[in-house]
């Protein structure tokens, strides 16, 4: 998003645990995704979104053009009132090497 706290450095910086994980189990581990959905309303959507991390606050310059496209967005993908987002849910299972901690 162009109107995101510096999404780059918070976010993506994150990613790069999976890169430490298979080094950290004993050689067994088991990856899942599962995709799904939600349905949300606006109050729902827009609670969501305005509370991640890289959501501008209120007093920033940038704040009223954030809010002004997530309602753009919501009118333009809801229907009936409801925008069904795609999620995945990822699940990471293994047993730690005896040193790894």
């Amino acid at each position: 998003s162009t109107h995101g706290i510096d999404y780059a450095r918070v976010v993506r910086s994150g990613y790069r645990g999976y890169e430490k994980m298979n080094a950290m189990f004993d050689g067994q581990l088991h990856h899942e995704r599962l995709p799904g959905h939600r349905q949300l309303d606006w109050t729902t959507f827009s609670g969501h979104t305005k509370s991640l991390s890289v959501t501008p606050q209120p007093t920033h310059p940038g704040y009223k053009a954030f809010e002004q496209a997530l309602r753009q967005y919501f009118d333009r993908y809801a229907e009936e009132g409801i925008l069904t987002m795609p999620t995945t849910c990822w699940i990471n299972a293994g047993r730690f090497r005896a040193n790894a901690l």
